[in-house]
């Protein structure tokens, strides 16, 4: 059963519920302010609203209901998560402009 939501916070909830489970920080000496899963779920955001990097950040700052899902105290760097899409395009991830999908974290979007 496939179930959709036009709701932000429930689109997060689920994402961030999911690579909760699956992620964690990306390397074991780098900087742990943001973890693997808030990244992967500002990217699943990003495709929900059809925006770029630097506007879904503007919408998380925007956002407390957001920012409080996501547990985020402040709002990362657009290249944050500019970055991980780069780093996991050949890895665990993909993305493409139309259909995302994090196969090992088990989000599907169209």
């Amino acid at each position: 059963m496939v179930a959709t939501s036009k709701s932000p916070k429930a689109v997060a909830l689920v994402a961030y519920t999911t690579a909760k489970c699956s992620l964690q920080y990306s390397h074991l000496k780098g900087l742990k302010k943001f973890t693997q899963h808030q990244l992967v779920v500002c990217l699943v955001l990003k495709e929900f609203f059809r925006t770029d990097y630097r506007g879904v950040m503007e919408i998380l700052q925007d956002s407390t209901d957001l920012r409080q899902v996501l547990e985020l105290e402040e709002v990362p760097h657009y290249t944050s998560s500019y970055f991980v899409t780069r780093k996991t395009k050949g890895g665990e991830y993909h993305q493409t402009t139309r259909y995302t999908t994090f196969p090992k974290v088990g989000i599907f979007m169209d």
